[in-house]
């Protein structure tokens, strides 16, 4: 018998494509986390910005220029956690769009130029005039939740999503995360991040995130989901105060299939018929009951239960080849 199919509610959204520089042939490309303070097309703009570091950071912070643009930057390290504290730093003071950025240590060295950039007499004579034009623009808001612009949002999404289509787990983890530092609220991001935890059996990280929602439903489904997708260890023992007061039977349907990848079919049935008791229309949970019955020889009952299977799907849904296929090899 095959192993259960699942239903993936993790629908990855398809984007153009992340922001990137161009690599080169050689180099040193170590990934290294800096920290994004702020960017702009003029040099009097990016050296009146530089004037608002907090003095105790300026000893790191350094000038880049990255395609037509110059980029402030506070730190290079190898590490993201080292770096992720700081958002919060930087954007309650006054650096509103700081976010993590992801370079490596050639990109550094190509793109670094200093601490002050040269201006044109023509350029000294209107920094005054741009200097209270930056302060308004970094300076906007007390919030206690750091926010990012629209466009570093966007940015950052689209850096997520497609990290996450492509399979980078840690990369698309750490956009996700900044993501929800800044206040994003969007489920997508909450649901995929408590997936790559799952993978990861980061329950503590995910229970942050989950324990902030009223209804915890979802986010929990999403972490058991990938915990259960990569059989981690602890799954069962994190999840079982949360199982039992399960609605949709989601959780106890994904319980049975833990078991049953550790080969324990006793439990695994046991959590199958739950699940099914609790959601007897969902065609997943339904299918993995009709198994449970099938692996125990009672043919008959399994047969009623594929039947209904194929009752609620259409011809291309994902269970309908394989429950034809076992209805048939049962000879109904």
């Amino acid at each position: 018998m095959k192993k259960l199919l699942f239903l993936s509610f993790l629908v990855t959204a398809n984007f153009a494509g992340s922001l990137s520089y161009g690599e080169k042939k050689t180099g040193d490309y170590t990934p290294i986390y800096t920290m994004q303070l702020f960017s702009a097309k003029k040099i009097a703009t990016i050296n009146n910005a530089m004037k608002e570091i907090p003095k105790e950071f300026k000893n790191e912070t350094y000038i880049y220029k990255v395609g037509n643009y110059f980029a402030i930057r506070y730190g290079q390290k190898e590490n993201y956690k080292e770096v992720q504290p700081y958002v919060e730093i930087f954007q309650n003071s006054g650096f509103k769009d700081a976010y993590v950025q992801k370079t490596t240590r050639q990109r550094i060295l190509d793109n670094k130029i200093g601490k002050v950039l040269p201006v044109s007499q023509r350029q000294k004579n209107k920094n005054e005039n741009r200097k209270s034009l930056v302060k308004e623009n970094l300076i906007t808001t007390t919030s206690k939740i750091p926010t990012v612009s629209k466009f570093v949002n966007s940015n950052m999404v689209l850096k997520a999503d497609n990290a996450y289509k492509n399979g980078n787990e840690s990369e698309a983890m750490m956009y996700y995360e900044m993501l929800l530092a800044s206040g994003n609220t969007n489920s997508k991001v909450k649901n995929n991040l408590c997936y790559l935890y799952g993978k990861r059996g980061a329950w503590f990280e995910a229970k942050t995130v989950i324990d902030k929602e009223q209804y915890q439903g979802k986010l929990l489904y999403s972490y058991a989901y990938g915990a259960v997708e990569n059989n981690q260890q602890d799954y069962y023992v994190n999840l079982s105060p949360y199982i039992m007061l399960d609605r949709t039977g989601m959780l106890m349907l994904l319980t049975g299939s833990y078991f049953e990848r550790r080969e324990d079919l006793e439990r695994a049935t046991i959590f199958y018929k739950m699940a099914y008791k609790k959601n007897k229309s969902n065609p997943y949970v339904l299918y993995a009951y009709a198994r449970s019955e099938d692996m125990q020889e009672k043919f008959k009952e399994a047969t009623e239960l594929y039947k209904r299977v194929l009752k609620s799907v259409n011809s291309s849904h994902p269970l309908y080849r394989d429950t034809v296929r076992r209805i048939t090899q049962l000879g109904e």
